[in-house]
């Protein structure tokens, strides 16, 4: 079945930053990159000044479908992840890692429900921003890639100019991303922090594109359900049938 490349693409960039810095550039840059793929909408939002209460861990999503924490910004959030077919995360370093607020932040979204894996099959990028070269962003990356796939979504990479987990950059100060250049391996130029951001952007929109129109042209779903900590009355198989 021959699709046509006319599917409509929301990609949300959500910079999880407690101050408007170099992760909140990089993660705009990345929305540039996919705004350059045709039919992509995107939204950029900061978690500058929003209230993002821990997760109290009382198991009332899993009962109710819904977070008991009606009273922060998870509320607003919500809807905004539900419409997405690609999510961008940034965030800064903070002790090798992804910063409280963005930590708050994901371990909330079991407050959309755990019946169902809402955000599944949705596209993921993430950035990182560190204040030296070797300050954590890696490991900040897999960190949000374990997000990913522990919510059923399609983490990508980057794969060129070379291979990396998403885009980062060293920078101490705020403006320092803007400055953030390298020439690496067998590169004829200079490559920078925010055109890596864009290369990425621009994947995650194309990738969203492709998933969407596989969907549309098959029809088919995960074959996980039912989700929720339950399993089929009969298991799937035994080691017996192995043998």
């Amino acid at each position: 079945m021959k699709i046509k490349n006319n599917l409509k693409v929301f990609v949300l960039g959500i910079s999880s930053s407690p101050r408007h810095g170099n992760t909140e550039f990089l993660v705009k840059a990345a929305l540039k990159g996919s705004l350059s793929v045709p039919g992509t909408e995107t939204e950029f939002l900061s978690l500058v000044g929003k209230k993002i209460n821990p997760c109290l861990g009382c198991g009332y999503c899993i009962d109710h479908n819904e977070c008991v924490q009606k009273d922060d910004d998870m509320v607003k959030l919500y809807p905004k992840l539900l419409s997405a077919d690609g999510i961008i995360i940034g965030s800064p370093v903070y002790y090798g890692t992804i910063s409280g607020l963005c930590k708050n932040m994901l371990d909330r979204i079991r407050g959309i429900g755990t019946k169902e894996k809402h955000l599944r099959l949705k596209v993921g990028g993430a950035i990182a921003v560190g204040g030296g070269k070797n300050s954590g962003q890696e490991f900040t990356l897999l960190t949000l890639h374990y997000f990913f796939f522990h919510n059923d979504m399609l983490p990508i990479g980057m794969t060129s100019p070379h291979g990396q987990l998403g885009a980062t950059s060293s920078a101490q100060n705020i403006g320092d991303v803007r400055r953030d250049k390298w020439r690496a391996g067998r590169l004829k130029r200079e490559t920078s922090a925010v055109e890596m951001a864009w290369m990425l952007g621009r994947k995650v929109a194309t990738v969203a594109k492709i998933v969407k129109a596989g969907l549309k042209a098959t029809g088919l779903d995960l074959p996980d359900k039912p989700y929720g900590y339950s399993l089929p009355e009969k298991p799937y198989i035994t080691p017996e049938e192995i043998e």
